[in-house]
């Protein structure tokens, strides 16, 4: 299969996607109580951001895990230690599933301007 430039971007639109659908899906049950568009775009575009961003980071540690005799090893051939990229690159799915959900309840967390206290 050719794996060019416009085929890495559907790939890239679709995780974006997806972690946008976490995020909504998490702000969704989350904060039910005060739920409104603006908290489901913010929550949708963090956690899509934050899935894109780990997925990357997951792409570098696949490409740089080392293996001997067809099992990782935790140390590269230049005597490197190779240990969080190897467990990086085998929970990739789960550290984005798991951040794009934090991301997701980041969004609703609302930050007091000074205006907006009372002064009492």
């Amino acid at each position: 299969m050719l794996f060019n430039l416009s085929l890495a971007a559907v790939f890239g639109v679709l995780e974006f996607i997806a972690g946008g659908m976490i995020g909504t899906a998490t702000a969704a049950v989350i904060y039910r109580a005060r739920l409104s568009t603006a908290l489901l775009l913010r929550a949708a575009l963090l956690a899509g951001l934050t899935f894109l961003a780990v997925t990357a980071i997951g792409g570098w540690a696949k490409e740089h895990e080392s293996f001997f005799n067809g099992r990782p090893v935790d140390v590269g051939q230049e005597g490197e230690r190779r240990w969080l990229q190897n467990r990086i690159a085998e929970n990739e799915l789960a550290l984005c599933v798991t951040l794009s959900i934090a991301a997701g309840l980041l969004a609703g967390i609302r930050v007091a301007s000074k205006g907006s206290k009372e002064e009492g």
